[in-house]
């Protein structure tokens, strides 16, 4: 059985451009696709996401500052004013 779907000639001239670079028609193209072959060519990563300050809060605050505050306790605020002061000078 086939079927059909109508696209605006726009749309269609994209998949077109995009299926001929991948050397392939159309329809193969969105097969792929809707197929995940396009999601093993990028794999999610094995280990859930953290936030940064999270994944080094075991080393930020081992190195005595000088200051004599335990930067490791709180390591999770600290980063994030560093973080915001850099927004705020227009680096993020």
């Amino acid at each position: 059985m086939s079927r059909s779907i109508e696209l605006s000639d726009d749309v269609y001239a994209a998949l077109e451009a995009a299926a001929s670079a991948a050397g392939v028609t159309p329809a193969e193209w969105l097969k792929q696709r809707v197929n995940g072959a396009a999601t093993d060519a990028c794999p999610q990563p094995e280990v859930p996401f953290e936030v940064l300050a999270e994944r080094f809060r075991a080393i930020i605050g081992q190195t005595r500052s000088g200051s004599g505050e335990a930067l490791s306790v709180r390591h999770s605020e600290v980063f994030g004013d560093m973080l915001e002061e850099q927004r705020k000078a227009g680096r993020l």
